[in-house]
């Protein structure tokens, strides 16, 4: 990334968003590694609060010389009617969702750099056909390279809102790195083309597993 560019992600991650967890979310009674699987949670920025319903977790795990536990995925939607909940329609019925939320719980540091991480990320994309020249995807590049990678007790959060232009507004956060959360606002689709890593084709088979247990 450049110098110019460094900078300019430097200042928006320094923005209006003061840092706190942007998801505040309601317990539940199952517990996944170690990670309490919410019921719900509530988005809240700039003093507008939006509740999500939970509807799916799982686990992600990755292939390092050992299999390692990496995150717990949590899956929330504004509108628990509108989501499908087949392997075939889940991430097509996202596109009638007001807000859509994933959040990260990273349960193992992981000895990759962010760039690394960008790039396990961009097989996810690539794997489902989004160009990795796509403005909205060099930006959403930038924000997670900029964030770096979770350490083990911390989150990576997305919160995507449709807006009345048919934009779409992507709020990220990594609860880690002390900075305030980054936001991006893009074409329609940005949403579906995110959570394409981990609702779409999988790059491979332990995001398949994660899949299938979000989708249970």
């Amino acid at each position: 990334m450049g110098k110019f560019r460094a900078l300019a992600l430097t200042l928006v991650l320094s923005s209006a968003f003061a840092h706190a967890d942007i998801l505040t979310l309601t317990p539940g009674t199952v517990v996944k590694s170690g990670v309490n699987i919410s019921t719900a949670a509530t988005f809240d920025v700039g003093g507008v609060a939006t509740t999500l319903t939970t509807v799916g977790s799982g686990l992600r795990q990755k292939n390092l010389l050992i299999e390692l536990n990496v995150y717990i995925a949590q899956l929330f939607v504004s509108d628990v009617n509108a989501y499908v909940k087949t392997e075939k329609d889940a991430l097509n019925s996202l596109d009638n969702e007001a807000v859509v939320a994933i959040r990260l719980d990273f349960i193992n540091p992981i000895p990759i750099s962010s760039q690394q991480l960008v790039d396990a990320f961009g097989e996810g994309l690539d794997v489902n056909g989004v160009d990795p020249a796509d403005p909205d995807i060099l930006k959403f590049n930038d924000m997670v390279n900029a964030a770096g990678v979770p350490s083990s007790g911390h989150t990576m959060n997305f919160v995507f809102v449709k807006n009345a232009d048919k934009t779409e507004t992507l709020t990220f956060e990594n609860t880690s790195n002390g900075v305030a959360a980054a936001s991006l606002t893009g074409a329609a689709g940005l949403t579906h083309k995110i959570l394409s890593i981990w609702l779409g084709e999988s790059s491979d088979n332990e995001i398949a597993n994660l899949k299938a247990e979000l989708l249970k």
